[in-house]
């Protein structure tokens, strides 16, 4: 069942198919970052289980070698579309996304690039409402991505937080060391925390 998800495009990324994550993007067609990202670590996880284990180990180190050349400036892409320009990066639609980030870091991606991303994505944090963003910037109501552009700016999946989405940023925090921002994180979305002062 893993294997036969391993459908690679043409910059050996995997391609998304009908969609990944975020299904709100469901007319977009390409490779999807975050998901090769995520059967990374499935295959990292599941290949000690595996008679096809140095098959598996295989495959992570041919999906890392694609992701580590979708790093640009100071952050991960989320997807390659069709056309071949990248999503997640500056000057794009979307020129920051959350779970790109976090799932570089569960992938075990250059130390480096992964710090940087990180340290990166925490932009997306909204200090004054205590709310981590999913993407931003928020797409326009005329986005051809998807149906995210039938939510209003900064709803759900079109810049609001997902908060799933958030903790995932938030463990990655904890497992890279970067505890101060964790913590924030983690202080933001912990309701009991949250409401402290009501």
């Amino acid at each position: 069942a893993i294997t036969s998800a391993l459908k690679y495009g043409r910059h050996g990324l995997l391609d998304m198919g009908e969609g990944d994550w975020n299904d709100a993007i469901d007319k977009t067609k390409g490779e999807s970052v975050w998901l090769t990202m995520f059967a990374c670590v499935v295959l990292n996880r599941f290949k000690k289980y595996s008679e096809r284990s140095q098959q598996l180990s295989g495959e992570i180190i041919r999906m890392k070698t694609a992701l580590e050349k979708t790093f640009a400036d100071d952050r991960f892409a989320r997807l390659i579309k069709s056309d071949g320009k990248p999503l997640g990066v500056k000057g794009s639609e979307i020129e920051l996304d959350a779970i790109s980030q976090a799932f570089s870091c569960f992938a075990n991606l250059s130390p480096s690039k992964v710090e940087k991303a990180l340290d990166t994505a925490f932009e997306l944090y909204d200090a004054d409402l205590k709310l981590l963003k999913l993407l931003t910037p928020s797409v326009k109501a005329d986005s051809e991505l998807g149906y995210i552009a039938d939510y209003p700016e900064g709803v759900r999946e079109n810049g609001g937080q997902y908060t799933h989405g958030a903790i995932w940023l938030m463990l990655a925090y904890f497992k890279q060391g970067m505890l101060q921002k964790a913590f924030t994180l983690l202080n933001s979305l912990n309701p009991v925390q949250r409401l402290s002062d009501q």
